[in-house]
Parts: structure tokens; sequence; C-alpha cells
């Protein structure tokens, strides 16, 4: 990032109670049956200090934002690229809800 921190893209386990709300996918392809994973943002400084979080789950909508139909639902969002824009805000692509979304970094909303 242009003020030297990284930004990492991980996964994380998705909340089970929504686990059901998610749409889409390859029938019984869950982790153990029944788990689901899905993206989280990490800023991270130099120092390895977590400075900024963005839960996939809080701000994309897991019956709307539906798993392609020949993706496994062992991830919902599966994201492949994160980056930072001019304008600091990130860009985020998804490969299994084939989205591709701009997060403003100030308040975490999808705009």
């Amino acid at each position: 990032m242009r003020n030297s921190n990284r930004i990492i893209l991980a996964i994380e386990k998705f909340p089970q109670y929504l686990v059901t709300q998610i749409q889409g996918g390859i029938p019984n392809t869950e982790v153990d049956g029944k788990d689901i994973y899905a993206d989280v943002v990490y800023e991270v400084t130099p120092q390895g200090e977590i400075v900024w979080t963005w839960h996939a789950y809080e701000h994309l909508n897991p019956e709307t934002d539906i798993i392609t139909a020949q993706d496994e639902r062992h991830e919902w969002s599966h994201g492949n690229t994160v980056g930072e824009l001019a304008d600091g805000n990130i860009v985020l692509s998804f490969r299994n809800i084939s989205t591709v979304v701009i997060v403003d970094k100030n308040t975490g909303e999808i705009i």
C-alpha cells in the first residue's frame, strides 16, 4: 500500500448460523458437510500489527451473492484479487460469486 502497509487476502470460517443462507454451488460440498469459508482482508503494518479488517460475510449478502453452479460450497466468495486504488479504497474480485467490488476504506461499505 502507499502507506507501506500490506493488504492481505485470507479466508475464515463463515459463521455457522449464516451457512444455511448461502445459495448456489454444488450441493453437499461443504467442509465436513457443514462448514463454508469466506474472505477476510487485513491491512498489516510492516511490524505485523493488524490495523484494518474487512469480513466478506458482513458486507456481501449470502442470499443474493450466489455461488456459481460449477463451484463447490466449501468456500463462498473465493477472493482472487485485492488491491488499493488511487483514492485509497480497496478493490476485491470474488471468483465463486462472480463479483468485483470496491470497498470504501473509511466505512468498510461496498460502494
